[in-house]
């Protein structure tokens, strides 16, 4: 996999990116384990390359300020790998000026992602030709993205919601409760589309399984 430099920065980003917001419902933890795995081994790291190049196109040599984190988890605490950028809405010029940008469409970063991600897989024989032809035509293909969420300069209140949205474990306390007797656990959260519930209920083993899925591999 390519790498380029990003900025003049020791940080060295691959040219394809890895999109990940409908796994856990549209294919199955396995599959997406499978998928991550093939990705991490062929030297994919997400997001960073797609901003760098559209950055740069804008402006030529100018410099993109953004910060990638990863989370592995749903509302219901289930398991749903996806990307979250936090990303300034302009560069920093050469000379250490910071010019403002207009926000990148979100239908252009989608297609962008979602064409180099099913052609890589092709490509390394991840999915077939055919399973990529019919997901290019679903409304849901696996890629998504959503820039839409703004904070101000002076937004003291919003940063601090962001650091801590950033910062979250995958589940809240407040929300679970557990059931002595029964020896079960009800955690409540948001409505999930693909679950159609807003809860979850399982004997306390199979909780700690489902939190387990979450911890990171060690050797990465």
């Amino acid at each position: 996999m390519k790498r380029n430099r990003l900025s003049d920065s020791d940080l060295q980003v691959s040219e394809i990116c890895l999109g990940t917001m409908t796994w856990g419902e549209q294919n199955t933890e396995a599959e997406a384990h499978a998928q991550l795995d093939r990705a991490l081994a062929h030297g994919i790291n997400f997001a960073a390359g797609l901003l760098e190049k559209a950055c740069r196109a804008a402006i030529p040599d100018a410099r993109p300020a953004f910060i990638e984190f990863v989370q592995t988890f749903g509302d219901l605490v289930n398991f749903h790998p996806h990307v979250h950028v936090l990303a300034a809405d302009g560069v920093f010029r050469a000379d250490g000026a910071f010019v403002r940008l207009p926000p990148i469409p979100e239908a252009l970063l989608e297609g962008g992602s979602r064409r180099a991600v099913l052609a890589f897989l092709v490509e390394k024989r991840a999915v077939s030709e055919e399973l990529r032809a019919r997901m290019l035509g679903w409304r849901y293909s696996g890629v998504s993205v959503h820039n839409q969420v703004r904070v101000a300069a002076d937004d003291t209140e919003g940063r601090k919601k962001l650091a801590g949205y950033m910062l979250r474990a995958p589940l809240s306390l407040a929300k679970m409760t557990y059931d002595a007797p029964s020896g079960t656990v009800i955690y409540r959260s948001k409505m999930h589309l693909g679950l159609n519930r807003n809860f979850q209920v399982m004997a306390g083993a199979e909780w700690l399984e489902l939190l387990c899925k979450h911890i990171p591999d060690r050797t990465r």
